[in-house]
């Protein structure tokens, strides 16, 4: 009795050659391996970093962005206008630094979240850094007719240092700077050397702020120099005092006793020197004064009369000198009565004693 079942037929051809049956499993289970792990690939996400920079000061640079996730982690590099692809990223949350960033850079979306795996998909992630700058530009004038034609050397301090050396008559100008408030300062200026604006702030995105170095040099110029003298008795005030110079130009000096006070260069021309609140007797010597002779300094003496005690009035002890006098006997003139007469009467009386003293005794005896 035959029992029911299933029968598998081959095919004559494979029956007679069994090896075909064995290469046909090899390259069935080698296809599978392929297949799997390509399908898995094709269904991660990518990330796509793309790289922005703003700004006039704009570097062109390279960068490095770190993506970081619970169990992956990538590092790469992508240079402004360019982007990179980050392939095969699981699912998860994933948050981006960039290295040495500046100020105000900004990465959107931060973080990011896969939450599962799709065919072909790709997430876009700006990474954005902002430059904005400012140039400066130092234009250089001399003035006077000394004026020597040099070069000038500069140091700018601020959000950056900057050095500059300057001919006269030109103009320097800066590479970008960031935007911020800068001190210009010239080395070994001479005297009365401006620079105007400073400190000089470049705030707008682009532009550049010219600033103005001058420095003078004498065009037919002199200066005045100004002494200031207490003279005469009692107390010597220390001052100061005001005075006001009134000419070519105009000026107002505060000076103390003993001091001498020098200008800067002043135009030629006439000068009047006024104290405020001169006492009486003070005096100017000299006043007008004359500056005539170019590079020349001519010198004014102020002088005012010493204060005297608070009563108004100096007291003088004088010491009354001693004084020795020799007295000569005075030879008297004969002529007259008032030398010889005296003598003279004293003498006859003294012979009419004598005479009495003896005469009555003898008459008393007869």
């Amino acid at each position: 009795m035959r029992t029911a079942g299933s029968t598998i037929r081959r095919h004559p051809w494979l029956t007679r050659h069994p090896w075909l049956t064995v290469i046909a499993f090899v390259l069935g289970v080698l296809a599978a391996a392929v297949v799997v792990p390509t399908s898995a690939a094709a269904c991660d996400t990518s990330v796509v970093i793309r790289k922005v920079e703003t700004g006039a000061g704009a570097p062109g640079g390279t960068y490095t962005i770190v993506m970081t996730g619970a169990d992956f982690r990538r590092e790469v590099s992508v240079t402004a206008g360019a982007e990179v692809t980050i392939p095969n990223v699981p699912p998860g949350t994933y948050t981006f630094e960039e290295l040495g960033a500046p100020t105000g850079a900004t990465i959107v979306p931060n973080p990011i979240t896969i939450s599962q795996r799709q065919y072909d998909q790709e997430i876009e992630v700006l990474a954005t850094n902002p430059y904005p700058a400012g140039r400066l530009a130092i234009t250089k004038v001399e003035t006077g007719d000394t004026a020597p034609g040099g070069t000038y050397t500069f140091t700018i301090s601020g959000p950056t240092e900057v050095a500059a050396t300057v001919t006269a008559g030109e103009t320097w100008t800066s590479d970008w700077l960031p935007l911020g408030t800068y001190t210009v300062t010239e080395v070994d200026a001479p005297d009365g050397a401006t620079i105007e604006p400073n400190p000089v702030v470049l705030d707008t995105d682009g532009a550049t702020v010219t600033v103005t170095a001058t420095n003078p040099y004498r065009d037919h110029q002199a200066r005045l120099a100004i002494t200031k003298v207490i003279a005469g008795g009692g107390s010597t005030p220390a001052g100061p005092w005001t005075l006001d110079i009134t000419g070519p130009v105009d000026l107002t000096v505060t000076i103390s006793t003993g001091e001498t006070w020098t200008s800067d260069w002043l135009p030629l021309g006439t000068y009047t020197v006024t104290e405020r609140d001169a006492p009486a007797g003070a005096t100017i010597e000299p006043n007008p004064v004359v500056l005539d002779t170019d590079g020349a300094t001519v010198a004014v003496t102020v002088t005012n009369p010493a204060v005297e005690s608070e009563s108004g009035t100096t007291t003088t002890t004088t010491t009354p000198p001693t004084t020795t006098t020799t007295t000569t006997p005075r030879i008297l003139a004969a002529t007259g009565t008032d030398s010889t007469t005296l003598p003279l009467a004293a003498g006859v009386l003294v012979l009419v004693g004598i005479a009495l003293v003896t005469i009555v005794p003898a008459r008393r005896r007869r």
